[in-house]
């Protein structure tokens, strides 16, 4: 089983390589922007660095009901 689950990680992490991480940070700092504008906080700077690669924090494994 630990040769499979290896493998699926492998894939995982290939597909969240495969993320668009520099649009979805762009998204996150616009995000943040709009709440400061809409609460009237001022001269907050802010950046978004994408910390990559993304953890996987968990792998569901779904079994069979036997």
């Amino acid at each position: 089983m630990l040769p499979e689950s290896m493998a699926v990680s492998m894939q995982i992490s290939e597909a969240l390589e495969q993320l668009n991480v520099p649009y979805r940070g762009e998204e996150l700092l616009e995000a943040h922007q709009r709440v400061r504008r809409a609460s009237k906080i001022r001269n907050v700077p802010y950046r978004v660095e994408p910390q990559l690669p993304p953890d996987v924090l968990g792998i569901y494994v779904y079994l069979p009901k036997i």
